[in-house]
């Protein structure tokens, strides 16, 4: 029988899982900042060759 009571392992899965949880967040921000990111540098430098077109 075991002796360690039921919910002994809960505050190292709950630890696991806000760790995971903050990663995804973490990895979720950088995927669309970055995509934002460059969709505006990639519009400026389109602004800025066309004025010099003109």
């Amino acid at each position: 029988m075991c002796t360690e009571p039921r919910g002994a392992d809960r505050p190292l899965a709950s630890l696991l899982v806000a760790t995971l949880v903050t990663r995804l967040a973490k990895q979720l921000a950088v995927l669309l900042l970055g995509h934002a990111l460059a969709a505006l540098l990639d519009d400026g430098s389109h602004e800025i060759s066309s004025q010099f077109a003109s």
